[in-house]
């Protein structure tokens, strides 16, 4: 097992997906947003899996979906806050 944190090793993995031309399997397993995880890495990787759907993948609507699910599942949290600015960021109609 990593001894590291497990934030830092999502994202490392998820970088390696995403540098190997796999961005859509690294946003699809990271937006699921897995059971067994805590929720501070849960919820981190959600919102990773919605940064890779709108700068790599040019999905604006698979990021908002994404975004939607964070607030949803962590709502008056530090996490659903974060999640509603980026939603604000994405223009309407992407």
């Amino acid at each position: 097992a990593y001894p590291g944190n497990r934030v830092m090793v999502q994202s490392a993995l998820a970088e390696s997906f995403v540098a190997s031309g796999r961005a859509d399997e690294a946003a699809r397993l990271l937006g699921t947003g897995s059971e067994s995880w805590d929720e501070v890495s849960t919820a981190a990787g959600m919102l990773k899996a919605a940064e890779i759907y709108l700068a790599v993948l040019n999905n604006p609507g698979e990021a908002r979906a994404t975004l939607e699910k964070v607030i949803e599942r962590f709502p008056d949290t530090r996490y659903a806050r974060t999640a509603r600015k980026r939603l604000d960021a994405i223009p309407s109609g992407s």
